[in-house]
């Protein structure tokens, strides 16, 4: 009856301590950066209702998403995404004009347990509505390129794709449906040798600079370089237009010295019926999975209200506290610097001391052992450098170090 009264959910943690402190850490410095870009932090509810998520080419296959049945019959779901929420709060309650929004929170999406994925996700991001051109790419860009770096992680990159430029190539091919769907497979999976076969097995489906594209089209991933090999294989208006924006955003963040952050891919079509122009990827070495994804999705917001153009990206906090656990980088974020043991009558003077101490960074705490000696242990057992004693006699210090040591007497200020 209770055999799983002990266990966590699958795909869900208890996050302990050093990581939660770290987590705490990760997300405040990014909201600093979202704040610096003039990004407004809004949250919407955890309880969502499954009309909200209910329209064709939503960006969360419906499997995915977690249902549940209120008092009223009606079906909720546990928010499987924010920006949808977010374009329901401005068509709702904002409803005209351009705003920078953020978001910090928890998404829930059922994975499959055998692929290691979290079903609870933290995340944040950043969302601007009411700009359709290509400035607010560049901003989402520069801004979680700089929440990144503030949160710690280096030697990632940001893959950027188009979604126009896809669809451009294949509007005009002379394949059905099933073709097109198992083309874009291929493609997306980078399976090479499949696509080959299929490839040659529709030649009298194909132009020949369609099929020597198509061809390369998985391989088209790097540097500026990639645009220009892509530009001489093409003669799509459509096509053009498109690399001529990814031109654009990669010469602008060149220009502003980010240029190492920024990688082209070409190949990158995953969800290209929700977004409607750029796309971006984020990751980095240490993890196989993305820390950032996003991109234009100008048809969204039109699903709650009047159409309004719109990008957007997320970060995963998750991985990027994973990336940085695996680089054990998240060691000082929760050093105690040492207790204070204080007699029964002396916890005003303890607690002027604290804050003394502290001063809005918390590194010392009280002692709750009932003498001396147990919060000297306490401290050994824990690996706290330090401990000072407050009596009425005065307060002094002692330097815990395999055995204790008396330092000396100690006055308000000192550390």
């Amino acid at each position: 009856m209770n055999k799983w009264k002990k266990y966590v959910v699958e795909g869900t943690n208890d996050i302990l301590f050093e990581q939660c402190a770290a987590k705490n850490v990760i997300t405040n410095n990014i909201r600093n950066v979202f704040q610096r870009y003039g990004f407004l932090e809004l949250q919407t509810p955890t309880l969502e209702f499954y009309d909200v998520f209910n329209f064709s080419n939503h960006p969360v296959d419906d499997e995915k998403i977690y249902k549940l049945v209120d008092y009223k019959g009606r079906i909720l779901t546990l928010r499987p995404d924010f920006t949808i929420p977010i374009a329901r709060v401005y068509s709702t309650k904002i409803k005209k004009g351009t705003v920078r929004l953020s978001y910090f929170g928890q998404v829930y999406r059922a994975n499959e347990h055998n692929h290691g994925k979290n079903n609870e996700i933290t995340q944040c991001g950043i969302e601007i509505i009411g700009a359709e051109n290509i400035r607010a790419e560049i901003l989402l860009l520069l801004t979680a390129i700089d929440a990144l770096k503030e949160a710690g992680i280096d030697g990632f990159k940001i893959e950027i794709g188009q979604s126009q430029f896809y669809k451009a190539l294949t509007e005009e091919l002379k394949f059905d449906d099933e073709e097109k769907l198992q083309l874009q497979t291929l493609i997306m999976n980078r399976n090479i040798g499949s696509l080959y076969s299929f490839l040659n097995s529709k030649r009298d489906k194909l132009d020949e600079k369609s099929y020597e594209l198509l061809k390369k089209l998985p391989q088209l991933f790097g540097g500026i370089e990639i645009v220009d090999e892509a530009e001489k294989l093409i003669e799509s208006q459509k096509a053009l237009n498109a690399l001529s924006e990814l031109r654009y955003i990669y010469d602008t963040l060149n220009n502003l010295g980010y240029s190492q952050y920024i990688s082209i891919d070409l190949a990158m079509i995953q969800d290209f019926d929700y977004y409607t122009g750029a796309v971006f990827k984020g990751y980095v070495r240490e993890l196989g999975e993305e820390i950032l994804s996003g991109g234009r999705y100008d048809s969204l917001i039109g699903e709650f209200g009047d159409a309004t153009p719109a990008a957007g990206l997320g970060l995963n906090i998750d991985n990027i506290l994973k990336v940085l656990t695996e680089k054990r980088q998240i060691n000082d974020f929760n050093n105690e610097e040492g207790i204070i043991y204080f007699d029964k009558e002396c916890l005003k003077t303890a607690l002027e001391l604290l804050g003394s101490l502290n001063n809005g960074n918390i590194k010392w705490n009280l002692s709750l052992q009932d003498n001396l000696q147990d919060a000297i242990k306490c401290c050994k057992n824990a690996g706290i450098g330090n401990l000072i004693q407050v009596t009425e006699k005065g307060i002094f210090k002692y330097k815990i170090d395999g055995e204790e040591s008396f330092v000396g007497e100690m006055t308000y200020g000192e550390n």
